[in-house]
Order: C-alpha cells, then structure tokens, then sequence
C-alpha cells in the first residue's frame, strides 16, 4: 500500500525538480520593463547596499568602543589592591 502510494507521489516530487531545473538564464528580468523602472531598481539596489555599508560601519565603531570599554574596566580592576577597594 505504500509503495502505491509513495510512486505517484515520488513522480509529482520528480516532474517538480525537472520543470525547476529548466534553464532560466535567460529569463532573469522581464524584457518588458522600461528604462524608468530599470533606473528605479538600480537606484533601489544602490540605496540598500549603501545602507548595508553604513549598518556595518556603525556597527563596527560600537563594537571597538565597547570593546575599549570592557579593556578599561578590566586594566581598573586589576588596580585595586585592598578588600576595602574591591567591595567598592
């Protein structure tokens, strides 16, 4: 019972992957789309990869101050000497 049931399921699974796997290269954009929309997507791409570029660098300088922080903290508390210091 399972094994008629798992071949027709099998063949739609198959058929699927083979109409996926048809060469699509070709058919990257719509040949249709005007100069205006084009321009519109790469000024949209342009924008994102921008934002992307500006997230990492603020990212970035968060990371090293924090970073610098943590370091100052650490080099203070190796300064402190007496129990009375430690518990302050």
């Amino acid at each position: 019972m399972k094994k008629v049931f798992a071949l027709p399921v099998l063949g739609l699974f198959l058929g699927a992957l083979a109409i996926a796997m048809t060469d699509k290269k070709d058919q990257i954009l719509d040949p249709g789309l005007s100069v205006p929309v084009m321009k519109c997507i790469q000024t949209a791409i342009a924008k994102r990869e921008t934002n992307i570029t500006n997230a990492t660098s603020v990212y970035q300088t968060a990371s090293l101050s924090a970073l610098t922080a943590k370091k100052s903290i650490l080099l203070a508390s190796r300064d402190k000497t007496t129990k009375k210091d430690i518990k302050a």
